[in-house]
């Protein structure tokens, strides 16, 4: 695990504003693919202090018009899975150990799931960047539409739910970004039928109950 105390170079915090202001202005979808893009003015995520990175795979539309990521019904499931796992704060102490950022950083386009799979094939290097900024000490993949963007080594079946190290995950990501432990959960929204599951929901909790007592 990285130690999060040191600082090297720039103030963390500073890069990470300087990088969400390049996602903000950032039209590469649009030039190398000719993918008419939405994206909301601006997104909040989280801090550089984040321990938890959270990824999913493009913002949606409740995010995109609160400018809050997860802003759904979808972070109350999370929290609700956290809680079962020992989590002890609110809601609101959970954003604050959490960096909620996506494949995809732009809204969905009107275009339908075609030009997103488009989006997430140039393996956007924000992520990367994200990553070596925040340092996080492990890391959630949510859903399958984010495992299959990230071209995560197995099948979604065989990770849900189960820790894994680092080293089968991002290889988009440059070196100093690499995360050591991370999981696989089934999307925290509503319609996820993976929560009717017992033995994917109780192998989930205590899946993330370990992540947590190393935190």
């Amino acid at each position: 695990m990285w130690c999060r105390r040191g600082k090297m170079g720039p103030d963390r915090s500073e890069l990470l504003r300087a990088l969400h202001d390049r996602i903000q202005s950032c039209l590469e979808c649009q030039r190398q693919r000719g993918i008419e893009i939405s994206k909301p003015d601006s997104m909040e995520r989280g801090t550089a202090d984040a321990r938890i990175l959270a990824i999913g795979a493009a913002p949606g539309r409740q995010a995109a018009e609160k400018q809050l990521a997860f802003a759904g019904h979808s972070f109350t499931r999370l929290y609700k899975t956290f809680v079962k796992a020992g989590f002890a704060g609110d809601q609101a102490a959970l954003r604050r150990e959490m960096y909620l950022t996506s494949v995809v950083h732009c809204a969905p386009p009107k275009q339908g799931a075609r030009p997103r799979r488009q989006m997430s094939s140039l393996r956007p290097r924000c992520l990367g960047e994200q990553a070596e900024i925040i340092r996080p000490q492990f890391a959630l993949i949510l859903g399958k539409d984010a495992f299959d963007a990230l071209a995560v080594k197995g099948t979604f079946a065989e990770s849900v739910g189960r820790v894994r190290d680092g080293a089968a995950l991002f290889g988009l990501l440059p070196a100093p970004g690499r995360i050591d432990r991370w999981m696989v959960m089934p999307h925290p929204s509503p319609l996820c039928r993976l929560w009717n599951d017992p033995e994917v929901v109780e192998r989930t909790v205590e899946s993330l109950r370990t992540l947590l007592q190393d935190l």
